[in-house]
């Protein structure tokens, strides 16, 4: 809890994450080992990114390799240029290219005018030649953003343009992943962008989700600045960071499993993305009840507990909330929940929609395409989707897939693509594609305007806008 002056406790009113528990089945019998699933629901207060939001101290490092040329590095240039256009004087910015070698195009510094003007200049110089050194330019990223601090609260993010696979530096993929495991620090986010119709997802997918940023996949040129708008005004509108939730299971509870595949787990500490203004995080346990005597019907029964302990950008300090999750065990079979809360299911679906996507690329990689189709086909088949506000696009995404596993080569040239956004886009319930706007928070709704030329309710870029660094921190 902050301190005044005189280093007397003050009560802290300022809003922070708020947390609730639901299970799928809250009524069930006492003397069933029943089976629910735990839904942790963690949403942030809205960030004001007109007047007042947390600096961002961004690291822009840009493929400029052969493959690269023309329309390509055209766009990607023009996208950057426009971000530069939006930074204010308390965000800092820096930019990295690579091909055969790694070289700064213009080094972090704050965008005041006279620096944006210079920025702007370097960026409009990038020509596309040589090789991909995606090991050399990673590190150079880390190195650079840990190089530089920005101010107080900043948001750090690099943010990750290639449209290819390293050729050339350290090429093996899982030695990349080694080293970006090994650079990245908690206070360092990383997000990736894949251009064009022949770039393997895969490593740029991974990259993001051990990066804990986003991923897009630009395979229509014209729809790279609508994604960069997205990332950029998640970036705006970020909330808290460094998030871990401890979750403690009462006595006789078994953990079935964590259902959600991009969260980090830990023993019982389980590690979540940043959080945006207005978002609503879900974090799904599976868990196994105890048979319990009829004593226990008179009161709700306590099963799982979360503390959540995170970073608060705009306050710059940690902050911890806690929330209790409880069954009502009840004697007559005839007072059980028969039918599952709606909320919770919605986002079973939602997840399963997304390891359902990663089981069907496994098998179609392997080879095994018609079995791939099947497990496609009977996620549909046995999840009502009627209700979901996402399912439409689930269905459609699933219906394209399994209508595009004819032969490998279909596979290889068009599906896998799709497969591996919409398994990215399910699993974090973040876009990854021009389609996904329907995860998309107001500020990122509203910069996505400003990029594609419909600023709607979009901040002014001249305005200057920073972080509160009065607040004194707090420690657990």
């Amino acid at each position: 809890m902050p301190t005044n002056k005189l280093d007397l406790l003050i009560e802290d009113d300022t809003p922070g994450l708020t947390a609730t528990v639901l299970f799928d089945y809250t009524n069930v019998h006492h003397n069933d080992e029943a089976t629910v699933v735990a839904m942790l629901s963690i949403t942030a207060p809205e960030v004001d990114i007109k007047n007042k939001r947390s600096p961002l101290n961004i690291v822009a490092t840009i493929d400029v390799s052969t493959s690269m040329g023309g329309e390509k590095i055209r766009n990607a240039k023009e996208s950057l240029k426009k971000m530069i256009e939006y930074l204010g004087p308390d965000d800092r910015l820096a930019v990295i290219a690579f091909h055969s070698s790694v070289f700064m195009v213009f080094d972090s510094d704050y965008m005041t005018g006279p620096n944006k003007n210079k920025a702007t200049i370097a960026v409009d110089k990038l020509q596309a030649t040589g090789w991909t050194n995606f090991s050399g330019a990673l590190l150079q990223s880390f190195e650079t953003m840990k190089k530089y601090e920005g101010k107080r609260g900043s948001v750090n993010r690099i943010i990750f343009f290639s449209d290819g696979d390293p050729t050339t530096g350290e090429c093996d993929p899982v030695k990349i992943l080694d080293m970006l495991d090994k650079a990245k620090i908690p206070e360092i986010s990383l997000s990736t962008f894949g251009y064009g119709k022949d770039y393997d997802p895969e490593l740029l997918g991974e990259m993001s989700k051990r990066g804990d940023g986003g991923h897009y996949l630009v395979e229509n040129i014209e729809d790279c600045a609508a994604m960069f708008g997205t990332e950029l005004g998640g970036l705006l509108s970020t909330y808290s960071q460094n998030l871990k939730v401890e979750v403690d299971l009462a006595e006789g509870v078994q953990l079935v499993e964590y259902m959600d595949t991009v969260y980090d787990v830990d023993d019982n500490v389980v590690t979540m993305p940043d959080i945006l203004g207005g978002e609503t995080k879900h974090m799904l346990v599976k868990v196994k009840l105890p048979k319990k005597t009829r004593a226990v019907c008179a009161r709700p029964s306590r099963v799982i507990d979360f503390k959540v302990v995170y970073d608060d950008v705009g306050q710059a300090r940690r902050r911890t909330v806690e929330e209790r999750g409880q069954i009502q065990f009840v004697r007559k079979k005839g007072d059980v929940q028969t039918d599952p809360h709606p909320e919770v299911l919605e986002q079973i679906q939602v997840t399963e929609a997304g390891r359902t996507l990663e089981r069907a690329r496994t098998l179609a990689d392997a080879g095994n395409l018609d079995l791939a189709r099947e497990v496609v086909e009977a996620y549909v088949v046995s999840n009502d989707l009627g209700s979901n506000r996402y399912g439409e696009h689930i269905a459609a995404d699933m219906n394209f897939l399994a209508d595009n596993m004819d032969n490998d080569r279909q596979y290889r040239r068009v599906t896998r693509r799709r497969l591996v956004g919409s398994s990215h886009t399910y699993s974090t319930r973040r876009a990854s594609a021009v389609a996904d706007a329907l995860f998309l928070n107001e500020a990122q709704t509203a910069t996505r305007g400003l990029f594609v030329g419909d600023s709607g309710d979009a901040p002014d870029p001249d305005v200057s806008v920073t972080s509160d660094s009065t607040t004194s921190d707090s420690s657990e």
